[in-house]
């Protein structure tokens, strides 16, 4: 450009040459690269993602919104944002129907692997659960996609899903401990990664098959614990109120850190048990079923945990009424019977925790009042925003909000632990993926005219979540990662359930 009014050196004729040469390459470079980019691997690669995303979008609540607006949608189809994503997809297709498409990939022995991990995760440390869920995640995405079948085939909120997925992310990146909210999110994507394999990847029949690994692992869980209160195993002061309680000298905790968490895992294997103690067909499964709840029933009491046993109580009076309704009421009944039954005749110990619950003088309960007092008042500074996913955020606030000699590593209770973690917005979000999942369970084990085996699994699994669900108002299930493990892996065997009946008849046959 030339400037005539001074300060600025006149372009000359070598300038203007100079330009022109260089104009000219970059439009080379321009054309060679577009060229380069239309027939790389990494375009082909890339949309793909467009191919995975595109159902997951559709089926969610802002792409049906969108897809009954025209207008709406063709504003969202200009945007910047798909302009940029769209070259992403195909290269990606490609690439991974490639690697779906390998001896490796179809040769792996994916629902041996799934039903053996169903069996072992409570054994494994938690490094090794997620590592072995994201490959299996891997390994089913990838075989699907070199089959041509798409990802997602159960009646599963996944859209839901996803959504609350994404302000647990914003909560991880606003965190106040940034680093220990991202091993929190690494976490939550591995517990619906799971939930996912769990719904998707079971061959079409043999939920049952799956339910039953994870009520053998139950089993063992179950006899280490019984082995523990057996020896007397040391438990720790903070555990127990000897006080209160000057009968109880150990509560179990068998392969998990802490026995509420114990309980919590039972919450979710009971009804599973019941269910497959309830298999009139299946000889094996029944034997099973019933094994694994009588154990899992006498750990569960050493566990010592109020809010498990009521949970547990609930678990099985919903498998009853599932499987007959119009028994409800008299399977409910007979369990009630048999806690008044319990603390009327039971020994001592077992007496004295129960009427706790009336408020007995147990310092535990009072403990639990407390931690929720300063948590609400950390809620109320921190509404819409949150202080950040997982105990570590909770962890770095927290003391400023308790109340003298209430220390927590977390809320004791999953609502207001979330509420706190992800601000208002994100716990809404959560209580709306949350009761989708319900609903789409209950219509699993409500449903008429379906195969025995798989309602009761279907049974089984809503049974398992709704009662976990209440033990969450007085315990932190996610503060252990094996027992969201157990929610989420039985959520997921109540969708394969579902899902079975509904495959096309192809599909199953590929499966079986």
């Amino acid at each position: 450009m030339e400037h005539r009014g001074g300060g600025y050196l006149a372009v000359d004729r070598t300038g203007k040459v100079a330009g022109s040469v260089a104009l000219s390459i970059a439009r080379s470079a321009g054309w060679a690269l577009g060229d380069a980019w239309r027939t790389s691997a990494l375009r082909r690669a890339s949309a793909a993602a467009l191919g995975w995303l595109r159902p997951v979008w559709r089926g969610s609540v802002p792409g049906r919104a969108l897809g009954r607006r025209p207008a709406l949608a063709a504003l969202a189809r200009g945007s910047l944002a798909v302009a940029l994503v769209r070259p992403v997809g195909r290269p990606l297709s490609t690439l991974a129907r490639w690697a779906g498409g390998s001896r490796v990939v179809l040769g792996a022995p994916l629902e041996t692997a799934l039903f053996g991990f169903a069996l072992a995760f409570p054994v494994l440390p938690t490094s090794v659960d997620v590592v072995l869920v994201w490959g299996l995640a891997a390994v089913f995405a990838l075989r699907r996609l070199a089959t041509g079948r798409p990802l997602w085939e159960a009646r599963a909120p996944y859209g839901w899903m996803l959504v609350f997925f994404a302000f647990a992310g914003v909560a991880a990146l606003a965190s106040v401990a940034p680093l220990a909210s991202f091993v929190q999110l690494v976490l939550w994507a591995s517990w619906l990664l799971l939930f996912w394999l769990a719904a998707e990847a079971a061959p079409a029949g043999k939920a049952p098959g799956l339910a039953a690994r994870f009520a053998l692992g139950a089993a063992f869980v179950a006899l280490v614990a019984i082995a523990q209160w057996h020896a007397g195993i040391e438990t720790r002061a903070s555990w127990i109120d000897a006080q209160a309680n000057p009968d109880i000298r150990t509560r179990v905790f068998s392969v998990f850190d802490d026995p509420n968490m114990l309980a919590a895992y039972f919450t979710c294997a009971a009804p599973l048990a019941a269910a497959l103690a309830l298999q009139r067909h299946a000889r094996g499964l029944r034997a099973l079923g019933i094994l694994a709840l009588a154990l899992v029933l006498v750990a569960d009491v050493f566990t010592f945990s109020r809010g498990g046993w009521i949970a547990v109580v609930v678990g099985l009076a919903l498998v009853g009424g599932f499987w007959r309704p119009r028994l409800f009421p008299l399977v409910g009944g007979g369990l009630v019977g048999l806690i008044a039954l319990a603390v009327a005749l039971g020994p001592d110990f077992l007496r004295t925790r129960l009427l706790s619950l009336a408020g007995g003088g147990d310092s535990s309960i009072q403990y639990r009042i407390s931690i929720w007092t300063g948590v609400l008042h950390m809620v109320r500074d921190n509404l819409w925003t949150g202080v950040g996913l997982g105990p570590g955020a909770f962890g770095a606030v927290y003391p400023h909000y308790m109340l003298a000699g209430t220390e927590a590593a977390h809320a004791h209770d999953i609502y207001l632990e979330l509420l706190a973690e992800l601000g208002l917005i994100g716990f809404l979000a959560f209580l709306a993926f949350a009761l989708a999942l319900v609903l789409g369970l209950l219509r699993g084990a409500l449903a008429r005219g379906a195969r025995e085996d798989l309602r009761l699994v279907a049974a089984g699994s809503a049974a398992a979540v709704l009662a976990l669900l209440l033990e969450g108002l007085t315990d932190n299930v996610w503060y252990s990662p094996r027992a969201a493990m157990a929610l989420w892996l039985a959520a997921g065997l109540g969708f394969a359930a579902r899902r079975d009946r509904s495959l096309p008849s192809a599909h199953r046959a590929r499966d079986e």
